[in-house]
C-alpha cells in the first residue's frame, strides 16, 4: 500500500474512533487537555500563541483561549482561504464575535481581525487525527497545516489530541511537518529523535 493509501485508511479509522466519543467524555477530556497545556513549560510566559478553533470531534480549546485572552495574551487563529488552500494567523479578541463559522463548520477569524506575521507566535497548537511519539501527525488530508507550518514557523509546534489518537506510527511524507510536542489528557510527549 502507498503512503497516501495508508494515510486514507488511518484517517477513516481515526474518524470512527473520534465519532465514538460521547459529548460528556469529549468535554471532560478537552478540559484536561487544556489544563495540561496551561501547565506546560513556558506556557505561562507566552505573549502570542497561534491555536485552532475546534471543529466537531477535536479537542475544544475555547476555554484555554478565553483564559489566555483574559491574561492579555495575543491569541491568533488561522484564517482559512478555501480558494487558495492556505491559512494565515489573525488576532482574535472575543471568541463569540471574532470567530465565524464557515465551510465544514470551521470557525475562522472574521475579515476585521488583523493578520499577523507567521514569525510572531511563540507557540503553535495544531489539531490532527493521529500523532506518534516521533512527532508524526496525520491531518485531514487537505494540507492546510503542512503549508502553514512550512511557511516559516520558528517556534515550538504542539500537536493537540485525545489519548486514543496517539498511535505507534503515523505514515509520513517529505512535506509532513513533525510536531515538537504532543499533548493529550493523559500526558505531554516531547518528540523522540532517531
Amino acid at each position: 500500500m502507498t503512503i497516501a493509501g495508508e494515510k486514507e485508511a488511518l484517517r477513516a479509522e481515526m474518524k470512527r474512533a473520534l465519532s465514538a466519543m460521547d459529548d460528556d467524555e469529549r468535554a471532560s477530556c478537552s478540559a484536561r487537555v487544556c489544563e495540561r497545556l496551561a501547565a506546560m513549560d513556558g506556557f505561562a510566559s507566552l505573549r502570542t500563541v497561534l491555536m485552532y478553533a475546534a471543529i466537531p470531534g477535536e479537542v475544544d480549546l475555547d476555554p484555554l483561549m478565553a483564559l489566555l485572552l483574559g491574561r492579555g495574551v495575543r491569541v491568533c487563529v488561522p484564517r482559512v482561504d478555501w480558494a487558495a488552500g492556505t491559512m494565515v494567523p489573525a488576532l482574535v479578541s472575543n471568541l463569540d464575535e471574532d470567530l465565524v463559522a464557515g465551510r465544514y463548520s470551521v470557525r475562522s477569524p472574521g475579515g476585521w481581525c488583523p493578520e499577523i506575521a507567521l514569525s510572531e507566535p511563540e507557540m503553535v497548537l495544531v489539531p490532527g487525527l493521529a500523532f506518534d511519539r516521533s512527532g508524526g501527525r496525520l491531518g485531514r488530508g487537505a494540507g492546510f497545516y503542512d503549508r502553514l507550518l512550512g511557511g516559516g514557523v520558528g517556534c515550538p509546534v504542539v500537536g493537540v489530541c485525545f489519548a486514543h489518537q496517539i498511535i505507534g506510527r503515523v505514515p509520513r511524507e517529505a512535506h509532513d511537518r513533525a510536531m515538537d510536542r504532543v499533548v493529550c489528557e493523559e500526558c505531554e510527549m516531547r518528540r523522540e529523535h532517531g
